[in-house]
């Protein structure tokens, strides 16, 4: 390899060594681009597998909770705890879990046009449950 010139930064020039005669290869002018190269990553199965159980076992808590809220809703300290507000708490929470799930479908599971629009309904089932959460968490204090 020889060096044919030098690029100065600070002046932004390039400075060509006349001296020099270049031999490309193959007798062809490199390209002067940059190549992108897109490459897909997956997320390992185990840990998609992993963290579904994980959301399953959080939308079954929930229903629990549901259920428990609604059964003793009459009691004195569920009543003054505003169940009506706890499950849209419980229906935010259950809606991130599903977000979850969703974020875990990838295209090597889905065709790509099925995968655009799983991304965005996860994105929106976060978005809403985050929203019904917090929102009743904050308008109970």
């Amino acid at each position: 390899m020889k060096r044919i010139g030098t690029y100065y930064m600070k002046r932004k020039v390039i400075v060509v060594d006349k001296s020099q005669t270049v031999q490309w290869e193959d007798k062809k002018v490199p390209a002067c681009t940059i190549k992108k190269i897109l490459e897909p990553r997956y997320l390992p199965k185990s840990m998609v597998f992993t963290m579904d159980g994980l959301c399953v076992l959080g939308i079954l808590f929930a229903a629990g909770f549901f259920f428990f809220n609604f059964k003793y809703r009459n009691v004195r300290y569920i009543r003054m705890s505003s169940p009506n507000m706890n499950n849209i708490i419980i229906l935010g929470c259950v809606l991130i879990y599903i977000s979850g799930i969703l974020f875990g479908i990838d295209a090597e599971i889905v065709s790509k046009k099925t995968h655009e629009k799983v991304c965005q309904t996860s994105a929106w089932t976060a978005s809403f449950g985050f929203t019904m959460a917090f929102g009743a968490l904050f308008s109970k204090t």
